[in-house]
């Protein structure tokens, strides 16, 4: 027996992996996710949505740690506890496409200038790592019967058998308009009469790298305000939360895969009246990546997070946290696969073979610092959101009116360190 043991644990470590895309180096989070209002509030049984990623492909929150808490002009709404609730689904018919949740914090009624409230759990994440050889084999699903098929245009791509979870990844959302013929014919300018002829792990490959190259992207990808500036709405004396110092978050900056294609890419902006005055950021390259793998025939997401700041915590004009966006596309045999395609700018894709391992495509090293929060730049279900996405919405209910309103956000994240390994690439 004794002799046994070490050759068949030589064979388990020798084994392959059960699929081409792992979770590797798990880590744990605690994540405070906080929004202050202030403004001329009019709210009555209307409750505040907040999206949550319970389970998702590289992230997994611990059962029981989410928690909320609620602040009406100042005063804690000690009542909460018996209010706040979390509500999911399985499929976008029950209102959660992707399986997501959403935190639900019921106000009761309030007027007045102040509103503030949290959203906080804790959530282990893994990077990622694939094998490109082994995903380059995978093939598409077959295509559907035309008897199945209604109303399909001609410049989209023969709708397949995708897996239900990977469908509702291939319809339009706010911000990525992936129905806009611009895309359709991005995909035909990319791939011609290739795609069908193309293994989906290429293609997108192809995709991806013909948006990175064509976009023209800042740095900036939130909105900012100064409490050091005066101003007669301070946002911390609002909140109330004893921050200073630093730059707050007003909301993430983006308008989306549309506009963006349509106003900005290396060819040179489209002329008009509405052309945007800032340059896209990269929250816009996220869509229109997501736009055009949709467009291609290819489910695909964005994923909205928060990371730690890369200028640390107590550096001179940093934030202690901030918002970031990524994307993963549907590969069958292998799941959500991740890349982010700003941190593939300046890679020198251009020269690189589809066959070959890409930088930030497909292997994240830092996808294990990044807590997951949405799917959804507006969360699924919210019947007003802010002129500025900031991931949260108010839902139906009796009253909800807002003279004027300013929203700050704060993002507190404390690293707890490397965890065991869970369960199985899902």
């Amino acid at each position: 027996m004794s002799s046994l043991l070490p050759a068949l644990t030589g064979l388990l470590l020798l084994a392959p992996p059960s699929g081409p895309l792992q979770r590797v180096e798990p880590r744990v989070h605690d994540v405070r996710y906080e929004v202050t209002l202030h403004g001329d509030l009019d709210v009555r049984d209307t409750p505040i949505l907040m999206p949550l990623l319970l389970s998702g492909a590289f992230n997994r929150v611990e059962a029981g740690s989410v928690r909320g808490r609620l602040w009406l002009g100042g005063r804690p709404d000690n009542a909460l506890p018996q209010r706040f609730r979390v509500r999911g689904g399985s499929s976008a018919e029950e209102g959660f496409p992707f399986g997501t949740h959403t935190a639900v914090l019921p106000v009761a009624e309030f007027r007045g200038e102040r509103v503030r409230w949290d959203v906080a759990c804790r959530v282990q994440s893994w990077s990622s790592r694939i094998d490109d050889r082994w995903a380059g084999r995978l093939t598409w699903p077959r295509p559907l019967p035309r008897e199945l098929v209604e109303g399909e245009g001609r410049e989209r791509p023969w709708p397949r058998d995708w897996p239900e979870e990977a469908r509702e990844a291939l319809r339009p959302q706010p911000f990525i308009e992936s129905d806009d013929p611009i895309f359709a014919q991005a995909v035909r300018e990319v791939m011609g009469d290739r795609l069908p002829l193309t293994p989906p792990y290429f293609a997108a490959k192809e995709l991806v790298r013909y948006c990175v190259e064509k976009i023209n992207v800042g740095r900036g990808a939130t909105y900012h305000h100064d409490p050091r500036v005066p101003d007669a709405r301070d946002p911390w004396q609002v909140a109330g939360s004893g921050v200073g110092g630093g730059k707050v978050i007003v909301g993430m900056q983006v308008m989306g895969a549309s506009r963006t294609v349509r106003h900005f890419n290396s060819g040179g902006p489209m002329p008009g009246p509405d052309r945007p005055g800032e340059p896209p950021s990269p929250h816009d390259l996220v869509c229109v990546c997501v736009a055009t793998l949709r467009a291609a025939g290819i489910p695909a997401r964005p994923v909205i997070g928060v990371q730690e700041s890369r200028w640390g915590r107590n550096a001179e004009n940093s934030d202690a946290a901030e918002i970031v966006s990524w994307a993963e596309f549907y590969l069958p045999g292998a799941g959500w696969v991740p890349f982010d395609p700003m941190a593939m700018r300046g890679k020198a894709l251009i020269n690189r073979r589809v066959h070959d391992p890409w930088p930030e495509f497909g292997s994240l090293d830092d996808l294990n610092r990044r807590i997951p929060l949405a799917y959804h730049f507006v969360p699924p279900g919210a019947r007003i959101a802010p002129d500025i996405p900031a991931l949260w919405g108010w839902g139906a209910g009796g009253r909800t009116r807002m003279t004027w309103a300013d929203q700050y956000i704060y993002i507190s994240i404390i690293s707890r360190g490397r965890a065991t390994p869970g369960g199985p690439q899902r």
